[in-house]
């Protein structure tokens, strides 16, 4: 398969069919007429491709979210709003925040919603797609953009840009012990077996100190049969945080990625651009269900080369993207209770097939979505 094969691959020109839930959140929620849609839309794609060549770009996966009738969400929705809820959610991976104007468009208040991406960019990008961003007319906007748009201005922040594979990464530091629920969509399928298992115990530092019913919910691509995991040992972090793991991400929702040749590798746990005080981050944040604090602005990210390489993981069981069945994931869930002193149930439902047949994953994928619930 030669260079241009592959990009047929993961790049769609048309605008999928199938994509009314976004079409109409962005009708309610950023009052953006139907026959502005597609070009808007192209719009943004454009803008985000220019910044992270992935598949989840190129193939327009940014525009699905988690279906409304299914139980978690539905479950994480009635949690949420709840007139005495304590419950606040991590959308985990946010990208644009797609996940989070979908449950803020359900009624969930705003300042139970905190979204964290490694990319900036995406996170400012979700701005221009849902038309929120602070130096829209206020009067332009509908009164859930208000909110998002008021807090933008200096009210308050939805986004921590955090990596969650580096010890030293400050953001981490603002998430730790404030959460009861986690959204992570298009994620888990990006990273190996110990990879995920640092990430998932992370995770339970994220918890409000006393949790007991957390739910960790979402879609990722999966199998029903995994592959064999890789031997591991309770106690055993000799591949963590390993200072030749140069697959420190795989970075892209098909276990597959593109690395612009110029000045940033999609392999490296470093951002494309430079944090600074121009990029937006929480300076404080709370005990409580509020998540306020004053931010400065987002910058304007540089659009990189346009020439781009490919690269594909590597096949050794270190460094090869795990997809799970319910077994495996249930194991990685126990390995991580062991590890917490916490117990967790986890169950998944088989969705379709992928579309296509993408570099580095096999035969017999499919979207799977999933519940991780805690019962200690």
């Amino acid at each position: 398969m030669d260079i241009f094969d592959m990009y047929r691959l993961i790049y769609q020109e048309d605008l999928p069919q199938d994509i009314a839930p976004m079409t109409g959140l962005l009708q309610r929620y950023s009052h953006l007429p139907s026959d502005q849609i597609e070009s808007h839309l192209h719009s943004i794609r454009d803008k985000a491709w220019s910044s992270i060549r992935t598949p989840c770009i190129g193939r327009w996966r940014f525009l699905y979210g988690m279906p409304a009738s299914d139980p978690r969400y539905k479950l994480a929705v009635q949690r949420l709003k709840s007139a005495f809820s304590r419950d606040c959610l991590l959308d985990l991976g946010c990208g644009m925040g797609q996940a989070l104007r979908q449950l803020a468009d359900d009624g969930v208040p705003i300042s139970r919603l905190l979204g964290t991406d490694v990319h900036p960019s995406m996170i400012d990008i979700g701005f221009d797609l849902f038309l929120d961003r602070a130096d829209e007319p206020i009067s332009a906007l509908s009164p859930l953009a208000r909110v998002f748009s008021r807090r933008r201005l200096g009210l308050g922040s939805r986004f921590v840009v955090a990596d969650l594979l580096d010890d030293c990464d400050s953001g981490l530091k603002l998430l730790s012990g404030h959460f009861s629920i986690i959204h992570a969509s298009n994620f888990w399928h990006m990273f190996t077996w110990y990879q995920q298992i640092e990430i998932a115990v992370r995770l339970v530092t994220m918890l409000k100190p006393g949790t007991q019913n957390a739910l960790i919910y979402g879609r990722h691509i999966g199998r029903k049969e995994a592959d064999p995991v890789p031997d591991f040992h309770i106690g055993d972090n000799s591949h963590m945080n390993s200072s030749n793991n140069d697959d420190h991400r795989l970075n892209d929702p098909y276990e597959f990625s593109l690395s612009h040749d110029n000045s940033f590798d999609e392999h490296d746990h470093h951002d494309p651009s430079p944090r600074s005080p121009s990029i937006s981050s929480i300076s404080s944040i709370s005990s409580t269900s509020s998540f306020d604090s004053e931010v400065a602005p987002f910058s304007d990210t540089s659009s990189l080369a346009s020439s781009v390489s490919f690269s594909l993981p590597s096949e050794t069981d270190d460094k090869r993207a795990f997809l799970h069945d319910q077994k495996s994931f249930q194991l990685l869930w126990d390995i991580v209770g062991e590890r917490t002193l916490t117990r967790w149930r986890v169950e998944v439902d088989f969705q379709s097939k992928t579309t296509a047949d993408l570099p580095g994953f096999g035969e017999d994928v499919y979207v799977v979505h999933y519940g991780v619930h805690q019962i200690r």
